[in-house]
Parts: structure tokens; C-alpha cells; sequence
């Protein structure tokens, strides 16, 4: 069964010999340096080939002879002529670190720390050789993204997780202080702003937010500190470069994060906390932005709802009125929604309530005056005749005068009922005699 390269270059790459091992990692120098001149590597490829690396690391004892190595596997980096094949080549570290993280114990964890150190400073220098180029800073932090800090696939360690947080932004600022821009530290900053926004892990997320977002934030403050509190030192921290943040981007990314639907409540505040302090710390803008924001504000078009007014008569309930605008005229329709009895005379409620299909019956009782006619008015006929046959329609029940109009009402009817039974009777009785008297 022919092996192919890679599986040979693992074998002997996790040798128990070192002389083996030393000699196959000078002889993967080459082949990467050729191999990667003619066609590019698969994922597989590499994953075998990082197998082998990883195993080399495991076999070496003896601290100076693993920092040799480490240095040794990073140099390996530079092999490549093209910087998207150095990125495959590090996620391909990235990859098998994650799936063999957890196998490591408690001798071997250091040197594999330090292996993680030593790489992630390596690839930032791939990418500073290649001044940064845009489409690189994306592929690295998407690639940070998806092989570590993915908050979906829970089988990725923590522990590598929380030790590329904690070297982050100290091996960023090593390589890459005074050439970043503030936009692309953003960039190389989001695959954090992500997880955090997504992990549903207390505790890990608040340890990555502590040394990510609270080191940005008290960062120079406490180097000032340090500083001061350092005796008979001639050089300190504020002579060498250091990252230049974007606080008000930096916001603006968590608060993006923040306001999505799938962010739970419970980590939507922690978010927003951290955007409050952001616009704490950022400075004040420049009159030019500002006035840009103003007129991008100003330019934004708005969308004319439905408008609810509300007006206030004393202290009693409020009437609302609704104005709607139409772009097509400028035309008002207004409609009003009483809620209380409006202050007509006694004659034209007395009307309306006879007009109506139904017995008009209030809520409550009507205020003094408002139901009422002047004083010294006198009566008006249709007062005087209000179930009159001419006045009030057929079928038509009016309500009489008085506080217990309803209770009256029913008597009426009641006496009516009987006085037309009476009179049936009667006529039953007259009808009879007539018969007989034939």
C-alpha cells in the first residue's frame, strides 16, 4: 500500500529518535518550499502534516531544545510565497491544537503554550510582510473565528480559548503597534466581539471580555501607573508604540452584536455595559465628523406615521384626536373619540335619544348644566309631548326625565301591558253579548 508524503513526513516527524526527527522536519522545509510553488496543499494534507508537528513538539524534552523547536516549526511559515497558503497553514495549526488540547497533560502544557505563542507572533509577521493587506486581516480573524472561538462548536477547548485571549493584544501590539490602522484592529477584534455575544459560558466569556475589551480600556492607565510606581527605571512602557484603538468603532461593533434577536437578555445588558463604558472612554469627536454624522442624520428619510394629539380638559379624562397626513393632499381628517358627555341642551339630547335604533341609556349620570336648558327657558312643545305618536317613531322607546329613567321606564311598560289586556277583555266581553242579543 503506497503511503502518501504527508503520512511518511508524520511517522517520522513523531519519531522516538531526535536525529530522525530533526532530519524530517529540515527535509518538510524543502518539500513545503516546493510543493507549495506548484499547486496548493489540501486541508488534509496539511491536518497530517500538523499531526506530525504536534507529535514532534510532544517527543522533545528539555526546555532551551523545545524553544529551539518552536522557533524551528514557526520558521516554516515563511516558506510560503503566497500569504492565503501561509493562512491555510495556520489553520491547519489551529485546528489540530483544538482537537488535541485536551489530551495534554499537566508536563507538557507549558511547552504547548509557548508553541501557541510563538506561531500566533509568526503568522502576524506573515501578515505585516505583506503590509497588512486587507484580505488578509479578514481571513486571519475568520479563521481565528471559526477554528477556536466558534461559540457553536462546543468541543473546541476552552483553555486554548482563553490563552489566545490572554496573548492576544500582547503579541498584536508586539508585531503590529504604530502600522495598524483602527479599522483593522476592529477586524482582528470582532472574532471576540462574536463569541461573547454568542457563548451562553458565563464564565469563559467574562474572562475573554476582561482580557480583551477591559485591557483596551484600562490598558494605559495602567501602564502610566506602573510607570510612576517604577524606581530608578530610565525607560518605560510610554516609549515603545502601542495600538491605536477605535473606541467609538469598538461601540458601535458590541452594540451591532447587542441588538441582534438570537442575543439572549442576560448577555444583551453585559453588551450594552460595555458599549456605556466604550462612549465613556472615547474622546469627543472632531468638529468635521460630527458635522458629517449631523448631515447623514439629516438626510436620512422619515417615514410620517399616524399621529395621536392629546388634549386635557381640567382634570377630568383626556379626548384623544388622530390626524393623519397624506403625502398625495393636504387634506386633514380628524376624528374625535369622546369619552365623556359633551355639553348639549336637554332638547337635543332628548331628540337624539328618540332618533336612536336602540334605548340610550349613559354610563353615568350627566353633570349639572350640561343636560339642561337655560334657566328661565320655558319648555318646548316637543318636551311636553316627547312619546307623542307624531314625534317619536314606531318601535321607538324614549327615556323619560329623571335620575331613575331606566327604573321608570320599565314601570310604564309594565301598566301599559295590563291596561291593553284589560281592554281586550272588555272587548272579548262586548263581542259576547252582542252574539247572545242575536
Amino acid at each position: 500500500m503506497d503511503q502518501s508524503a504527508e503520512v511518511v513526513f508524520a511517522q517520522r516527524l513523531a519519531s522516538n529518535e531526535k536525529t530522525i526527527r530533526d532530519r524530517a522536519l529540515k527535509k518538510l522545509r524543502k518539500y513545503l518550499s516546493a510543493r507549495g510553488s506548484e499547486s496548493a496543499f489540501s486541508r488534509d494534507d496539511l491536518r497530517k502534516l500538523w499531526k506530525g508537528l504536534h507529535y514532534s513538539m510532544w517527543m522533545q524534552d528539555k526546555p532551551l531544545l523545545q524553544e529551539e523547536l518552536s522557533a524551528r516549526i514557526c520558521g516554516l511559515l515563511k516558506v510560503f510565497s503566497d500569504g492565503q497558503s501561509a493562512l491555510n497553514f495556520a489553520a491547519a495549526f489551529f485546528a489540530t491544537q483544538a482537537s488535541e488540547w485536551n489530551r495534554l497533560d499537566q508536563w507538557r502544557m507549558d511547552k504547548y503554550m509557548m508553541l501557541t505563542r510563538d506561531f500566533l507572533r509568526a503568522t502576524f509577521e506573515v501578515v505585516k510582510s505583506r503590509s497588512w493587506e486587507g484580505s488578509l486581516v479578514s481571513s486571519l480573524a475568520q479563521l481565528v473565528d471559526e477554528e477556536v472561538l466558534d461559540a457553536a462548536r462546543e468541543e473546541n477547548p476552552d483553555g486554548l480559548r482563553l490563552h489566545l485571549a490572554d496573548i492576544w493584544l500582547e503579541e498584536l501590539a508586539r508585531v503590529g503597534a504604530g502600522e495598524l490602522k483602527e479599522n483593522q484592529i476592529l477586524t482582528l477584534l470582532k472574532p471576540y466581539v462574536n463569541y461573547i455575544a454568542k457563548s451562553k459560558r458565563d464564565i469563559i466569556s467574562d474572562r475573554i471580555r476582561k482580557s480583551i475589551f477591559d485591557t483596551i480600556l484600562e490598558g494605559p492607565a495602567a501602564v502610566d501607573v506602573e510607570a510612576e510606581d517604577a524606581e530608578g527605571a530610565e525607560e518605560t512602557e510610554d516609549d515603545q508604540p502601542t495600538l491605536q484603538y477605535n473606541l467609538r468603532a469598538i461601540a458601535e461593533a458590541l452594540f451591532e452584536q447587542g441588538k441582534q434577536d438570537s442575543v439572549c437578555p442576560r448577555i444583551r445588558r453585559k453588551l450594552y455595559s460595555l458599549v456605556k463604558r466604550f462612549k465613556a472612554a472615547a474622546p469627543p469627536e472632531s468638529p468635521k465628523k460630527a458635522e458629517k454624522r449631523k448631515l447623514a442624520e439629516e438626510n436620512t428619510p422619515i417615514v410620517k406615521k399616524l399621529k395621536t394629539k392629546k388634549t386635557t380638559a381640567d382634570t377630568g379624562k383626556k379626548n384623544t384626536k388622530t390626524v393623519k397626513e397624506t403625502p398625495e393632499s393636504s387634506e386633514r381628517r380628524v376624528v374625535f373619540d369622546l369619552k365623556r358627555n359633551s355639553s348639549r341642551g336637554l332638547q337635543e339630547f332628548v331628540m337624539s335619544a328618540a332618533d336612536s335604533p336602540s334605548p340610550y341609556l349613559p354610563s353615568r349620570s350627566p353633570k349639572q348644566g350640561i343636560l339642561k336648558d337655560s334657566p328661565g327657558a320655558s319648555p318646548s312643545p316637543s318636551l311636553r309631548k316627547i312619546s307623542s305618536d307624531k314625534d317619536t317613531p314606531k318601535g321607538k322607546k324614549v327615556l323619560s326625565k329623571g335620575k331613575n329613567s331606566a327604573a321608570k321606564g320599565s314601570k310604564f311598560d309594565g301598566k301599559g301591558k295590563k291596561k291593553k289586556a284589560k281592554m281586550l277583555a272588555r272587548k272579548k266581553a262586548r263581542m259576547m253579548k252582542k252574539s247572545q242579543h242575536r
